[in-house]
């Protein structure tokens, strides 16, 4: 599915590439992985409610310990 899907094509991903290694730098900071500063970002924007699916506990688990991290201003406006 990936394959066909134009988001996932290496010209697409080396152009995100910066927006990455941002979410992999501030996740290093705060102890957690990438995903879990991307939920934490969406959770901290007022009005905005993210709704992450989980097909596994551990998974709902990851999810949810995204509630516990605080980005500092900086964090946020990366």
């Amino acid at each position: 599915m990936r394959a066909a899907n134009p988001l996932f094509a290496p010209e697409t991903l080396r152009r995100v590439e910066p927006l990455l290694q941002t979410l992999r730098d501030i996740a290093a900071e705060v102890g957690a992985q990438p995903a879990q500063v991307a939920l934490a970002w969406l959770i901290a924007l007022p009005g905005v409610v993210a709704i992450p699916g989980a097909s596994s506990v551990a998974q709902l688990e990851f999810n949810v310990a995204a509630a516990d991290i605080e980005l500092t201003p900086q964090a946020r406006d990366a």
